[in-house]
């Protein structure tokens, strides 16, 4: 499917801040079961000054939905342990939040999420079971590379289309494009395209 191939270390440049909000108090306490003495409205205080922080700065940002049993599920999936990292990794593919309600409370700009659009054109069908292939490919390299941004692994993925030696591997690539780049900032996908490139050249 793929060349055996490594990736360089994630660079630091400015990346979309992504917030993976607990979207109910059972899935913050499932998650973060040491954090109990703290009050769900508490976190959610917290996490709303973040936001106004960050909207404050200019930085653009990602509010992904953060369902317990969809995460373990997923750390499962990987044969991952739960921590920081591994959950900033998560981010990249987990669902764009849309409960109007939880964003009005953060004080998030429904408005400025970005990017919705499809990023290919599909002349075939995607096969799902490719597309996990992928994934598993994706979070692999992530997890030794340390790639934790969003974009960094949206980059390593356009640059796995450019690598895709058939119709059928590529479309599944681009599926996967597609899942991730929804909700981010559209210049953000714009420059992980185009510096996929270069990556794609020495992987």
């Amino acid at each position: 499917m793929f060349p055996n191939h490594s990736t360089p270390a994630e660079s630091e440049e400015p990346h979309p801040l992504v917030f993976c909000i607990f979207a109910t108090e059972a899935d913050f306490h499932q998650v973060r079961p040491e954090l109990r003495h703290l009050p769900y409205t508490a976190f959610l205080r917290n996490a709303a000054n973040l936001v106004a922080s960050a909207q404050w700065r200019g930085d653009p940002i990602v509010i992904k939905e953060l369902r317990a049993g969809h995460y373990h599920a997923w750390l499962d999936r990987h044969g991952l342990e739960e921590s920081i990292p591994n959950c900033s990794i998560y981010g990249g593919f987990a669902p764009v939040m849309d409960n109007q309600s939880l964003l009005t409370k953060l004080g998030a700009d429904c408005k400025q999420t970005g990017h919705l659009s499809r990023l290919h054109s599909f002349t075939d069908t995607p096969d799902p079971a490719l597309v996990n292939q992928v994934e598993d490919l994706v979070v692999s390299l992530a997890v030794a590379h340390q790639y934790h941004r969003p974009l960094s692994i949206l980059r390593l993925v356009f640059a796995m289309a450019h690598l895709a030696d058939d119709q059928k591997t590529a479309t599944a690539v681009w599926a996967l494009a597609d899942q991730i780049a929804t909700g981010l900032p559209q210049k953000g996908v714009e420059k992980a395209l185009a510096d996929s490139v270069a990556l794609a050249a020495v992987l």
